[in-house]
């Protein structure tokens, strides 16, 4: 049977250790990096002010991103009042699983790139000609600049709202476990779902 090592956040690893087990695999699971939220005051004052005109355009790059940007919003206005901010905006979402996480929180979404990444927004967006628009992005601490510096070339005004941050984990006995096993062989494929999962990997290592 084959050995497979899944490193997601804790927020997604059950889910992902239940299908591989479903499809076969022997599973040696843990987080390699922990997703934890971060202050970020300029889009504190799009969801806690009235006055604040709606952006133009609102790109989630991530389920995560939804689920922080609706808890950052709690407590400081009801969740209610940003799904009314928003829908006073075009809402992009990443893909479909982000889409669905918007959906589910009552968000119309407007438009999902035909390829779920960077390259697959900015795509849309040469579309979509944001020329003079405003388009904020919530997404981690450790999304790419590139996306920010592209929508700027197309004459977009960019809000990068980094909401939560992408770091090593504070509990280590579970990667430490992992990387025991790969060390003496006992993984056969190793399943990297980020950047910032590899260097964690290897920092760790």
């Amino acid at each position: 049977m084959t050995t497979i090592a899944l490193m997601r956040p804790s927020s997604s690893l059950d889910e992902s250790v239940a299908k591989a087990e479903r499809m076969g695999f022997t599973v040696i699971a843990a987080p390699m990096v922990e997703l934890r939220p971060i202050r970020c005051p300029e889009f504190e004052r799009f969801v806690a002010s009235h006055s604040v005109k709606a952006w133009d355009y609102v790109v989630f790059t991530s389920a995560n991103g939804v689920a922080y940007a609706f808890d950052c919003a709690d407590g400081k206005i009801e969740t209610a009042s940003l799904r009314r901010r928003l829908s006073h905006s075009q809402v992009v979402a990443i893909g479909p699983k982000t889409q669905h996480a918007l959906k589910k929180l009552g968000v119309k979404v407007s438009h999902v790139p035909e390829r779920y990444s960077s390259a697959g927004l900015l795509h849309l967006f040469a579309k979509l000609r944001p020329a003079g628009k405003t388009v904020g992005i919530i997404r981690s601490n450790h999304g790419s600049r590139e996306l920010v510096h592209e929508l700027t070339k197309l004459g977009a005004r960019v809000v990068d709202l980094r909401i939560y941050e992408m770091a090593l984990p504070r509990d280590t006995l579970a990667a430490e476990e992992l990387l025991r096993c790969a060390a003496e062989g006992e993984i056969d494929v190793f399943c990297f779902t980020s950047s910032m999962t590899a260097k964690n990997f290897f920092s760790m290592a």
